[in-house]
C-alpha cells in the first residue's frame, strides 16, 4: 500500500499551520532552515518552527480528517470501553499510538477499531497535552 507523503509544521511568520512538502535547505550562513512548500501552489516554500513538523500517517479519523503525528485522537468504542484520549507517534515504517500517560496501546488501525477515533486536536495547541 501507498502512503501519500505529506507534511506540516506552523510557520515562524504567523504560527499557522502549513501543509505540504517538508524542504530543509542549507542558508547563505550555512544555517540549515526548515520550510514546508504549500499544496495551494505558492512558489515561497514558508520557514517553520522545527519543533512542530509532523508526518501524515496515511490513516484518517471517523470524519475523513486525516491524522498527523502529534494529534490527539479520542474515542467511545462501546459502553464498556471508556474514552480514550491518546496521542500518534510515527516511526520510519509505521505508526504507534501513544496514550497520553506514555503507555502504548495497540493500533488501532491494525485491530479494526481505527474508525471510531476522532482528531480532537493536537500536542502543540493543546497545554499540557504533552
Amino acid at each position: 500500500m501507498n502512503r501519500e507523503i505529506l507534511f506540516r509544521a506552523k510557520s515562524t511568520y504567523d504560527g499557522e499551520w502549513i501543509y505540504g512538502s517538508y524542504i530543509k535547505d542549507c542558508s547563505r550562513d550555512n544555517k540549515y532552515r526548515h520550510r514546508i512548500q504549500p499544496l495551494d501552489g505558492q512558489m515561497f516554500a514558508a520557514p517553520v518552527d522545527l519543533d512542530t513538523i509532523c508526518q501524515y500517517t496515511g490513516e484518517t479519523d471517523k470524519n475523513g480528517k486525516k491524522i498527523f503525528e502529534g494529534d490527539i485522537l479520542e474515542a467511545h468504542l462501546d459502553e464498556f470501553f471508556p474514552e480514550v484520549v491518546t496521542r500518534v507517534c510515527v516511526t520510519f515504517e509505521n505508526m504507534k499510538w501513544c496514550l497520553v500517560q506514555k503507555r502504548m496501546i495497540p493500533d488501532p488501525f491494525e485491530t479494526g477499531d481505527g474508525k471510531t477515533w476522532e482528531v480532537i486536536g493536537n500536542i502543540y495547541d493543546t497545554p499540557g497535552s504533552d
